[in-house]
């Protein structure tokens, strides 16, 4: 007979409370009875006590952060914050000690009495599309930049490669603008712009197709997207210079 498990247990109540109705005198039954019921009882026990171990294959929890990588994180951000509050107070001191000549305020007179209405409604019509023009984009990049991370793990990539995915688009991005310097002596602020909204339309259109399949097409799109934005305001600027004189209040609008 079989000793294991509820289903023995249950089997073994019910024959002891057969053996019990019919067979009440019977002394060495009602004894084989009990000894049976309480070995089912130290198998059920045995049985539980191993289910509640934890297995050797469940995954131990994740370690909270510790103090020390807290306090790297905001080591960083005071870093940050410091050359930020220098660099800002750098162009306090310049503004504040920087000489105003008048004589370029007069020239600056000079040209805007010279220019004609058409010429200003020519620069106002350039100035609505660039502002509408720098609206997409930099929706754009803060958009995919803020939301690639969401969409990696979405596409079942782990969190740390996500990251990797995340610190790639800004990486190029950042790389880009300052290898673009360079790159502005050499061509046109128009063949920069052509350069990169082709950039930019090719791999969005990609990225949009075979991104979610394909995690080759995600790491490469990503990369020449974020090249490709890189430049986009500095060569839309120096390409408005081409058609009007760019103010203070002409970058302020934008």
């Amino acid at each position: 007979m079989p000793v294991a498990g509820e289903d023995i247990q249950e089997d073994l109540i019910v024959n002891g409370r057969f053996w019990k109705l019919q067979d009440t005198e019977d002394t060495e039954r009602q004894n084989e009875w009990t000894r049976l019921v309480w070995q089912s009882r130290k198998v059920l026990q045995n049985t539980s006590g191993e289910d509640s171990k934890p297995s050797a294959t469940t995954a131990a929890p994740s370690p909270e952060p510790s103090s020390a990588h807290r306090d790297r994180f905001q080591a960083v951000y005071i870093i940050i914050g410091l050359f930020l509050i220098l660099m800002a107070l750098a162009f306090v001191y310049f503004f504040c000690t920087s000489p105003v000549l008048d004589s370029f305020h007069h020239q600056s007179d000079l040209e805007a009495e010279k220019t004609s209405s058409s010429d200003t409604d020519f620069t106002n019509y350039i100035l609505g599309l660039l502002f509408v023009f720098y609206f997409l984009y930099v929706g754009a990049e803060v958009g995919y930049g803020g939301y690639i991370y969401t969409f990696a793990t979405l596409v079942s990539m782990q969190p740390k490669t996500a990251a990797h995915l995340n610190a790639l688009f800004w990486g190029t991005f950042a790389t880009v603008r300052g290898v673009s310097i360079f790159i502005a002596s050499l061509i046109s602020p128009l063949q920069m712009l052509i350069l990169d909204l082709l950039g930019c339309i090719m791999s969005s259109l990609v990225l949009s197709f075979e991104a979610s399949t394909n995690d080759t097409v995600l790491w490469v799109g990503t990369a020449v997207l974020g090249a490709s934005m890189a430049s986009l305001f500095p060569a839309g600027i120096s390409w408005l210079e081409s058609y009007a004189p760019v103010t203070g209040k002409w970058l302020h609008c934008l």
